[in-house]
């Protein structure tokens, strides 16, 4: 494996380590992009604290009013077609 998603439990991390030769997945076709993937963590942590933007600032460890300008803004353009953005929100959302 070449990374592990954060936060990372001592059991993954000794079974990274530990792996032999296990093979890959293969990469997305159409990978979102790092705007978009920022959108959706901040969407899905301000929807988690019940869209306190107080709270929410707090847990991204970000200035109140800088949230509150991010969320203040449309989300970031995708590529992909808006079906599949649009039931991936509203996945993250529920």
């Amino acid at each position: 494996m070449d990374y592990l998603p954060k936060p990372a439990d001592p059991e993954a991390v000794e079974n990274a380590l530990l792996a032999n030769g296990q093979v890959l997945p293969p990469p997305p076709e159409d990978p979102m992009s790092a705007d978009r993937v920022r959108w959706e963590h901040i969407q899905r942590v301000y929807h988690q604290y019940g869209c306190n933007v107080s709270e929410t600032a707090r847990r991204l460890h970000m200035h109140r009013r800088t949230l509150q300008r991010i969320l203040g803004k449309h989300a970031p353009r995708d590529t992909r077609s808006d079906n599949v953005v649009e039931m991936r929100v509203r996945a993250n959302a529920a």
